[in-house]
């Protein structure tokens, strides 16, 4: 029996709702049905079908769930200090789920943006905020004091829901590559220019396991969305 891994986007199952963006087990089925965001698992159809529901003796549901399992990977943990002094990691905040991110507090386009989108997030979800977090990581450390990075904050409406780290270049770095973010700093002799850089905003469950991967256009109702499903494990 074969495996495979099925692209989706967003899905419905036997009239249910799946969530859009999370890599998640499927329910039991051998064929995929509608359309889905993220990747589900499914089983070849074997041409036996009388052996369908189970496998070497373990049934096809649990073998869905334990194949997808497999494709979760863990968030690489760190530890660096926030815009209030208080250094933290990722493992501090086992049992809720992380949006994680990356940004730099001059920047002209996209980092305002994904900090304005957290926001709505944020007001959509209500008390569902208190099991969430929200981590900010900076790709100029040059410039992106606390004081800078303060103001950031207050001014996309994040304060006590932003976790915003930062750092000297070398603890940055590391991050940086841990999560395949690409980083072209200022130049010298022009450091307040902008900063190229990756947009990642990624969706880690309670875990610690990564389940979404988001660009800076993604709609905040999808995330909303998604969050709740992993509330709800």
């Amino acid at each position: 029996m074969r495996w495979q891994v099925i692209p989706t986007t967003k899905c419905h199952f036997e009239g249910a709702q799946r969530p859009r963006n999370l890599n998640f087990p499927s329910e039991i089925s051998t064929r995929p049905g509608g359309r889905c965001q993220g990747r589900e698992v499914y089983p070849e159809r074997s041409r036996n079908t009388r052996n369908d529901k189970y496998v070497l003796g373990f049934s096809r549901q649990l073998l869905v769930i334990l194949a997808a399992l497999l494709l979760l990977s863990t968030a690489p943990d760190f530890k660096l200090a926030d815009q209030n002094g208080s250094t933290i990691s990722l493992a501090d905040f086992r049992g809720k789920v992380v949006v994680l991110t990356f940004l730099y507090t001059h920047c002209p386009d996209e980092c305002p943006l994904i900090a304005s989108k957290l926001a709505a997030v944020s007001a959509s979800l209500g008390n569902a905020m208190d099991q969430s977090a929200f981590v900010g990581v900076s790709v100029d450390p040059a410039n992106d004091t606390r004081i800078e990075i303060v103001k950031f904050v207050q001014l996309h409406n994040l304060e006590g829901k932003l976790h915003y780290v930062s750092g000297t270049p070398e603890q940055l770095q590391p991050v940086w590559a841990a999560y395949a973010v690409y980083v072209a700093p200022a130049p010298a002799d022009n450091p307040l220019s902008s900063v190229a850089h990756s947009t990642r905003v990624i969706l880690i469950d309670k875990a610690g396991n990564e389940r979404a991967n988001f660009g800076s256009d993604f709609d905040p109702a999808d995330l909303v969305f998604d969050i709740r499903a992993l509330l709800s494990e």
